[in-house]
């Protein structure tokens, strides 16, 4: 637990600020209660001895003691506030920095709700543990240590006694505090399922009113929803329990040192000040005795958040170059793989010995079966994941000569339904090119056919597009992803399954915006409808993994196997619809 504490406010910037304030609010909560102490001593010792003077040090004690918790302590909670601040503002940052360089085996197997609710409430969550929460249980440790020195100093005996009542109730406590850990864990757990929830109601909406699965999308957020509740109700009710148990013992506590205290005086054996002082200075013991487990259980709780932001920045880092099973043999070609072979789980094998050689500004055209391997293989010449073996070479060098970045900046990529960000149309298509002055956009988007339809939009370039692109039609995101990757100027172009998802009319205008993409760059496409892909230079089919058949539209049809299928399929369907 404290490791991941230290670890949490070793992010914290201003660390002399921060360790200052946690000291001025600590001393000062200390020093409150051994001043009220010796007040309370004077004053008994006053009012028996009818002594003015000594009235006046009792009132010197307290009023020391006012003026210090009303200068210092503003003082102590700005800076270690201010310090907080900044250490939740780099722990924030350092999670968005770690979330941009984790391997995508990581992050393929994590729901986006679920990174969301790390990056946001365990965030928050995290931070009481190294504010409010660490502030009591320091403020109680020293305040309880404190004033079992200053009570050793004035009687050992009672002091012995004071603490073995103490001993008693920290005991018990620990006991009923312990199932909290667990709590707390499984509430962070659930809620980061229901933030899954509502990431799918929001980002898949509009599938949700295709289908008329409100229903079913709101039992499963109300599932998600009430096990959050529930285990949040388990934790407060742990909590509830110890601090029930805290009070009635905290007063039980102090009833006990009363009568005992006052016993002793009626006998004899000890003078009333001396009583009183004790009186006062068993509420910092008793406090750190009855509400240490308390406070060291929210801070637990806390921590639980903690655990789940440092797995994140924990997550293993994608490398900075892909390292190759196999040394790849000189070629001259742009894109070569050489018995390449993949698995996503590492018995699940995805490609089998897939040997492709790509020329020059040649267009090679995949095709194939769901889930045959195509997405895959462009996955790997991305170096999103390392080939299980085999060799792949871009541009006549192995991958594993490039860096990540030098990797993609020789590779444009447009997706079947490209990603478009929060922010303008012109932000968007700058994307493929940081620092890319207006005219460099505007001339990218009129080579991907975009600007005509831009300019007629009512703040041109600088219209927001949504969240996704919400506020443009599909053909409309695909041409300015377009423009993205022309601005790019790669000399590799990916297209996975570019214009599958779009109407003719949207096909055609995209069609023609490829075409301009196309000029003078090697180019990879994925093909669901066959008929775009007949004028490719090469068309390969991809089943099961392997590469199954090779060659021109005509020679695959003449070949009559896996292309002839699909073709005729296709055609089918097409006589079908326009019927």
């Amino acid at each position: 637990m404290f490791k991941n504490l230290k670890r949490l406010m070793a992010m914290i910037p201003r660390k002399g600020r921060y360790f200052t304030g946690l000291a001025i609010i600590a001393l000062v909560s200390a020093s409150i209660n051994i001043l009220t102490a010796f007040s309370l001593m004077l004053f008994v010792r006053a009012a028996q001895s009818s002594d003015l003077q000594v009235l006046y040090s009792s009132i010197a004690y307290m009023f020391g003691g006012l003026v210090m918790f009303m200068v210092l302590m503003p003082l102590g909670n700005w800076l270690y506030e201010t310090a907080v601040v900044g250490g939740t503002a780099n722990i924030r940052s350092l999670v968005f920095k770690s979330l941009m360089r984790v391997k995508s085996r990581w992050l393929d197997a994590r729901h986006s709700g679920d990174l969301t609710s790390r990056a946001t409430n365990d965030i928050q969550t995290a931070e009481k543990a190294y504010s409010m929460q660490l502030v009591m249980v320091i403020e109680t440790v020293l305040e309880g240590l404190s004033s079992a020195v200053v009570m050793f100093i004035a009687d050992w005996k009672l002091a012995l006694f004071v603490l073995a009542l103490g001993v008693a109730h920290l005991v018990i406590n620990s006991r009923l505090a312990k199932p909290m850990d667990k709590a707390a864990e499984a509430v962070q757990k659930a809620l980061g399922v229901v933030t899954e929830r509502i990431s799918d109601i929001a980002n898949g909406n509009q599938v949700i009113r295709m289908f008329d699965s409100r229903k079913r999308a709101e039992e499963k957020f109300l599932e998600a929803n009430n096990d959050a509740v529930n285990k949040g109700l388990t934790r407060t009710k742990y909590a509830a329990r110890v601090n029930a148990f805290a009070t009635f013992n905290g007063n039980f506590f102090f009833l006990i040192v009363v009568f005992v205290g006052g016993y002793l005086v009626l006998r004899g054996w000890y003078q009333l000040e001396t009583i009183a002082l004790f009186v006062q200075l068993q509420n910092g013991v008793r406090f750190f005795f009855s509400a240490f487990g308390y406070f060291l259980a929210d801070l637990k709780s806390s921590l639980a958040g903690g655990k789940r932001v440092l797995e994140v920045l924990d997550a293993p880092a994608e490398p900075q170059v892909i390292e190759l099973p196999s040394v790849p043999s000189a070629s001259n070609a742009a894109v070569n793989m050489e018995a390449v072979s993949f698995a996503y789980n590492g018995d699940d094998t995805v490609l089998r010995d897939i040997n492709l050689e790509v020329a020059a500004g040649e267009t090679v055209a995949l095709v194939g079966p769901s889930g045959g391997g195509k997405s895959t293989l462009f996955k790997l010449l991305l170096g999103y994941y390392p080939p299980g073996s085999g060799a792949i070479s871009i541009l006549g060098k192995g991958i594993d000569q490039y860096s990540l970045t030098a990797l993609r900046e020789k590779i444009a990529y447009v997706p079947q339904e490209s990603y478009l960000f929060s922010g303008t149309i012109a932000e968007n298509i700058a994307f493929g090119k940081p620092g890319a002055s207006e005219e460099e956009i505007i001339a990218a988007a009129k080579a991907a056919y975009a600007h005509d339809f831009i300019t007629e939009l009512p703040e041109g370039y600088q219209t927001p597009v949504g969240e996704r692109g919400s506020h443009l039609s599909g053909g409309q995101r695909q041409r300015i992803a377009i423009a993205r990757a022309i601005l790019r100027d790669a000399p590799i172009l990916l297209l996975d399954e570019a214009t599958s998802s779009l109407d003719t009319e949207s096909e055609e205008q995209v069609q023609l915006a490829l075409s301009q993409l196309k000029q003078g760059r090697t180019t990879l496409v994925i093909a669901h409808r066959l008929a775009t892909v007949q004028n490719a230079s090469r068309i390969l089919v991809i089943a099961e993994g392997q590469l199954a058949e090779e060659g021109s539209h005509q020679e695959l049809l003449n070949l009559k196997g896996i292309y002839r299928r699909l073709h005729d399929m296709q055609f089918a369907e097409d006589l079908q619809s326009a019927g």
